[in-house]
């Protein structure tokens, strides 16, 4: 993962006669001079010159780079002398990236949009589209992704813009022409996982304004092919999970991660076998989120991932090391991020794809049944049961059921029943309709996972989570417990 700057020549006279490459050395020496370690790479083109860096750049470092172009290079010096380009013989330009549009929101106050993206140049120069087929995988393994966060106020968009954002849809893709900035920007740039493989770089490192120049559409052929680079169609998965330890008492966890899900079922220590789910805020509603998880490898857990939306897998730029569990999933991943991670997991024989339910120790994966047009119709739940016996050898079952965001439509009739805890489908907000409402037993608890910050006012989170809670109650879930409040915790 890298931060990634590129320059072109200010003047435009210099711009159309000028080859940049004949000053590649000097002008390749002088970035590795000044960038030092925190350089991953740097390209030099006939009109332009990129780099990529670990670390993000201050403005004033930028600056000197500048200075020491053309300090170090006469030819360089000669030429910005002739223009006098008022000072600078270069400037920062645009860089072209391929948007995934994720996540797509209009509220009354501004656009939300969360695209999951990849540098242009890096697609294009990749291996050709018939040779990934050979191992996909390292190709997408090696690929920097992003994640970018705008938000456009209402009030201060042209209605051109208005117009123009409102014919975005999600999932597909765009073209982005922007940059880096260390100003205040309405939007944020994230890195990807492999940010968390060089030990110089933290969370404050991970977050960057991006300013955003335009979004483009992109031909239907340009589209395919970029669907086709990044399909998860050919990569190795395995099909069986290792077995779960025996053990006779467990304690679900359900986190305060903010506006996404992370639960686990632990042993008596609170220590994990199983994690349903490791996300956590991120983008608009990073500030939900309170930090300090960590992935506890005690009992080497499995991570049972419901669906491929971020905010329910985020958590490993945070915490790489889960990266080395067993990854229970659908193959419904997409975008350039979900992929990367897919081929990630298949290389270390972490990835099991399931395509039908399946039996856990405590309970059961269950596969929705809805059709594959949506992440929220085909994705993993978890039904945890457990069987213990009271003072008067009386067998008592307790039933708990985990959706992620799937809709409670596309799950069978038998997960539904008299359960005692029920963690809400998709945060307490859209989950299908309301003659599939799971039913409660009559001390039975609704849990509802998601973020709040007084920014979001008088909603909660950039979502407006949890919304259906009125439905929950009508359907006689009157016991509640809210993650804002802190995590909790239950045996079962």
């Amino acid at each position: 993962m890298a931060f990634i700057y590129k320059y072109i020549l200010k003047d435009p006279t210099n711009r159309k006669n000028e080859d940049l490459r004949k000053y590649r050395n000097s002008i390749e020496n002088t970035i590795r001079d000044v960038f030092k370690g925190s350089l991953k790479e740097v390209l030099v083109e006939e009109d332009y010159f990129e780099f990529k860096l670990y670390l993000k750049a201050s403005d004033q470092i930028l600056k000197e780079m500048g200075k020491e172009l053309v300090k170090r290079d006469n030819s360089l010096d000669v030429l910005k002398r002739v223009t006098r380009s008022g000072g600078k013989l270069f400037i920062r330009s645009d860089s072209d990236y391929y948007a995934y549009l994720e996540k797509y929101s209009e509220g009354t106050k501004e656009f939300v949009l969360n695209f999951d993206v990849v540098k242009k140049f890096d697609v294009a120069n990749s291996t050709s589209y018939s040779d990934l087929q050979i191992d996909k995988r390292e190709v997408l393994r090696k690929i920097d992704t992003y994640k970018i966060s705008l938000y456009f106020n209402i009030d201060k968009i042209s209605r051109k813009l208005r117009s123009m954002l409102q014919k975005l849809k999600e999932d597909n893709w765009y073209l982005i022409k922007g940059r880096l900035s260390n100003s205040e920007q309405d939007s944020e740039m994230f890195l990807d996982f492999t940010a968390f493989h060089r030990s110089d770089n933290n969370d404050n490192r991970l977050i960057s304004g991006f300013k955003v120049s335009s979004i483009y559409d992109i031909e239907n052929n340009t589209k395919k092919d970029i669907n086709q680079f990044f399909s998860i169609d050919g990569i190795d998965y395995r099909m069986t999970s290792n077995p779960l330890p025996e053990v006779n008492k467990i304690k679900v966890v359900i986190y305060n991660v903010g506006q996404g899900l992370c639960t686990a079922i632990c042993d008596e220590n609170e220590k994990p076998y199983i994690y349903f789910d490791f996300g956590c805020g991120h983008g608009r509603n990073k500030c939900t989120y309170p930090g300090g998880m960590s992935y506890d490898p005690t009992h080497h857990p499995k991570i049972i991932l419901s669906h491929w939306d971020t905010d329910h897998y985020i958590l490993i730029n945070e915490c790489a090391d889960a990266l080395d569990s067993e990854w229970i999933t659908s193959n419904n991943a997409k975008g350039p991020y979900a992929s990367k991670i897919y081929a990630e997991l298949s290389k270390r024989n972490n990835l099991v794809v399931v395509s039908s339910d399946q039996d856990l120790t405590w309970g059961r994966i269950i596969v929705g049944n809805g059709n594959n047009n949506h992440k929220h119709n085909d994705g993993l739940s978890l039904l945890l049961e457990s069987k213990n016996k009271d003072s008067n050898n009386n067998i008592i079952i307790k039933k708990c059921l985990m959706t992620g965001d799937n809709r409670y439509n596309v799950l069978p009739g038998y997960a539904l029943q008299n359960l005692d805890v029920l963690l809400a489908s998709h945060h307490g907000g859209t989950y299908g309709n309301a003659t599939n409402m799971p039913i409660s037993k009559n001390d039975g608890l609704v849990i509802y996972s998601y973020g709040k910050d007084d920014k979001f006012l008088p909603y909660f989170n950039s979502h407006k989570h949890p919304s259906r809670v009125q439905d929950y109650i009508k359907a006689g879930w009157t016991n509640e417990v809210h993650t804002p409040d802190g995590n909790y915790i239950f045996d079962l």
